[in-house]
């Protein structure tokens, strides 16, 4: 699953990618205990809200495998999940918004390079855009 996709394509990169190239992009010392310290946090909150999600699911699956859902059961058990899934999704870009503003504009630039994320991928990848 891509929870940062829309961050990560338009110039909002994530704390792990950002660690994995931090000799490239010449962090500081304090760029990159501050960038370690946002990457735990979102390790640790999505981990969690993960594991809720796969829970919601299994709820979901039990009540068809057990033939016991109901229309009603249907759109609880639906809208649990989802919601589950928007608070992971929401972990991963606040990581990405957090990021960014650790970053000089040469950083994110020098980011986007090494990533291969120059205007017209991130058009081609962009949703509504490209081949179908």
């Amino acid at each position: 699953m891509q929870f940062a996709l829309a961050a990560e394509l338009n110039h909002y990169p994530g704390p792990s990618h950002i660690l994995t190239v931090s000799d490239e992009l010449r962090l500081s010392d304090e760029q990159r205990a501050a960038t370690s310290g946002i990457f735990q946090r979102m390790e640790d909150a999505a981990k969690s809200a993960g594991r809720d999600l796969i829970a919601a699911e299994e709820r979901l699956n039990r009540a068809f495998s057990e033939a016991l859902v109901t229309e009603a059961a249907l759109t609880a058990l639906v809208d649990d999940a989802a919601e589950l899934r928007g608070r992971l999704r929401g972990i991963h870009l606040a990581a990405h918004l957090e990021t960014r503003s650790l970053l000089t504009p040469e950083q994110i630039q020098t980011y986007d390079r090494l990533r291969g994320y120059g205007d017209a991928e991130r058009k081609e990848r962009q949703p509504g855009h490209g081949h179908n």
